[in-house]
């Protein structure tokens, strides 16, 4: 029982692994607008350490700040996941 249950717990975790697994300075719009929405919102959830980095003071719920980031990379899809999240503090 005990091994099935851990065989289920990696299978999952093997399905999210690539989200994670994948630098977040390499990640294009494409790619992120090729995600589901939880893949999406996680994508956001990392990228949330960089808003205490930056000068902006600006809060926005999750909602609206994907909104924000899905906005930026429909203007250029090439554009970085990093810097389409910069933009909507802008």
């Amino acid at each position: 029982m005990k091994a099935l249950t851990l065989a289920s717990v990696l299978a999952v975790t093997a399905f999210a692994a690539p989200v994670f697994a994948q630098d977040l300075a390499d990640l294009a719009c494409a790619e992120f607008a090729a995600m589901d929405n939880a893949g999406q919102m996680a994508v956001l959830a990392d990228l949330k350490v960089l808003q205490s980095e930056m000068a902006s003071s600006q809060e926005m719920t999750p909602e609206a700040l994907q909104a924000a980031v899905v906005e930026n990379c429909t203007v250029d899809s090439e554009m970085m996941i990093e810097d389409a999240f910069r933009k909507a503090f802008e």
